[in-house]
Formats: C-alpha cells, structure tokens, sequence
C-alpha cells in the first residue's frame, strides 16, 4: 500500500509538471509606459531611475507584454539630447545642449 500511494504521487507531480509552465527569471513583463520605440535601434525598455536595455523583440502572452533580461546591457538616457549611453560614461554628443 505504501509503494502505491508513493507511485501515486511520483506520477501526479510528473503530470502537474507537465502542465504547469516553468517559471522564467530572465522574462520580464512591462507596462506600454516602459516602452520606447526607437525605428532604427529596435525596443528600449525603463527600468526606473533613467535605467534603460535595449531588446529588438520583445513577447506577449496570456500574462502580458514581455521581454528576455538575460544579460542586456544597461543605459542611461541624456535629458537634455536624448540619446541613450553605456552606465557610468557621460554624455559624447558635441551637439547636446546640457554639456557644461
């Protein structure tokens, strides 16, 4: 009796498995107000705190509109020209008007 109940559960953990999606850490889900759409570079994407990756696709499904994070690099947007740059490196554009 012992081996069966232990069978039963053995097979119906296999089964939810089965039908249970994985979870996956590097999907992210996002709202329409953290997306930008750049027609030449592709999607950037807010993170918060003028933290942005750039992705050139991103996904949906029953859960929503999401992307991979898996290792994007991360930059930050200049407020004055707009143009995106690599964390910690300032702003290279001679043209942007917030260059002191």
């Amino acid at each position: 009796m012992k081996k069966l109940l232990i069978s039963a559960l053995v097979f119906l953990s296999s089964a939810l498995s089965a039908v249970t999606p994985a979870i996956d850490s590097d999907k992210l889900y996002l709202t329409p107000d953290e997306l930008c759409l750049n027609y030449f570079d592709g999607f950037y994407i807010h993170l918060g705190n003028n933290v942005w990756v750039k992705t050139g696709t991103i996904h949906r499904d029953s859960g929503g509109i999401y992307f991979y994070d898996d290792g994007l690099p991360r930059e930050w947007k200049c407020p004055y020209c707009y143009m995106y740059w690599p964390l910690g490196k300032a702003c290279q554009n001679d043209q942007c008007n917030g260059k002191g």
